[in-house]
């Protein structure tokens, strides 16, 4: 697996387990923003559903 700069050992070597969980770790963090944006979109779309279904009848 080829790692971004600044992880794994200078050298031909794999990447250590330690490694990949900082490079995912730093991946979900710069993304919770968006995963919360999305989460509250889509129960705001389930309420306005549930309204109109209710209006309805």
């Amino acid at each position: 697996m080829t790692l971004p700069k600044g992880f794994g050992s200078s050298g031909a070597g794999g990447a250590s387990s330690s490694d990949v969980e900082r490079m995912i770790g730093r991946r979900v963090e710069n993304m919770t923003g968006m995963i919360t944006l999305s989460y509250t979109s889509s129960v705001l779309k389930l309420w306005k559903k549930a309204l109109r279904k209710t209006a309805t009848v």
